[in-house]
């Protein structure tokens, strides 16, 4: 899972996910506003991970296919229609919560991104 704020990006793999007792919190926190790209898949894993997850108040894969949707779903495409171009390698970020990765930093500018476009449509 990556989480990025405005001015740091961090990476936690399924391990570290499950021994963050403050992080579980802030995930179950409705009053925590949350941008998760491809919230379905994150709703679905964090719930068989025993985690409830609340406060989503923007999904950039979502939005761009209730704008268009003919639009591809890859981070590239999505990220596109909102006018933000990722590089190359960002692009090919697997989003998963089972393996370990060697592209967190890809997945953390995927995190970042999402934030970006959320407080761009505001």
């Amino acid at each position: 899972i990556a989480i990025t704020t405005k001015n740091d990006c961090y990476y936690l793999n399924r391990n570290n996910l499950l021994s963050d007792a403050n992080l579980k919190n802030i995930l179950e926190n409705e009053s925590i506003s949350k941008s998760i790209y491809d919230v379905k898949a994150s709703y679905f894993v964090l719930h068989k991970l025993g985690i409830e997850l609340k406060g989503v108040t923007f999904d950039p894969l979502l939005a761009s296919y209730l704008l268009d949707s003919s639009s591809g779903n890859s981070p590239k495409e999505v990220f596109a229609s909102f006018g933000v171009d990722l590089k190359q390698e960002e692009t090919q970020a697997q989003l998963s919560f089972f393996e370990e990765t060697s592209n967190s930093a890809n997945i953390g500018n995927i995190a970042y991104s999402s934030l970006f476009v959320k407080e761009k449509r505001n």
